[in-house]
């Protein structure tokens, strides 16, 4: 009778459970806008131009969320970041305070706009080296969470 060491079985245990997390995909615009509208969003691809990269515009119970894609060279990105913005009276102590409680609990950041008397909610996602499509839909996911609680709590 043969005995493996543990740190074989535990390997062998290890690959396995990785075979079934999906597939690597890459970071081009089109892929992001494909894993999107495959999970039942709506979306809109906009290319971006020589001043900004490509985007993809959400719409989601009423608010419009934007999609931004970073770190673009070649059709690859590396980078999602989420936004949202809501109307609010950013000179307002009471405004203030939420923002920076926000951010002091939780991994999406809120920011204000005194130009725009509004207030944001951003998230960013890496995709650097690539990611699954269960991945980008659970960060997704809790960001539109995170985005609906923003939304009712803000002053």
């Amino acid at each position: 009778m043969k005995y493996f060491p543990a740190s074989v079985l535990a390997l062998s245990l290890l690959s396995s459970g990785l075979a079934v997390t999906g597939e690597v995909l890459d970071g081009r615009p089109a892929t992001v806008m494909q894993v999107i509208t495959q999970a039942g969003y709506s979306a809109k691809l906009s290319p971006g131009d020589s001043k900004t990269g490509p985007s993809i515009t959400l719409n989601i119970d009423g608010d419009t969320v934007y999609l931004d894609l970073e770190g673009c060279k070649a059709d690859l990105c590396t980078r999602v970041n989420a936004t949202t913005g809501y109307d609010a009276d950013t000179s307002s102590d009471e405004v203030i305070q939420y923002v920076n409680d926000w951010n002091l609990t939780n991994y999406s950041q809120a920011y204000l706009s005194n130009e725009e008397d509004s207030a944001y909610l951003d998230a960013s996602y890496l995709m650097t080296g690539g990611y699954t499509r269960a991945n980008l839909l659970a960060w997704l996911k809790a960001y539109l969470d995170d985005l609906t609680e923003f939304a009712n709590d803000l002053p």
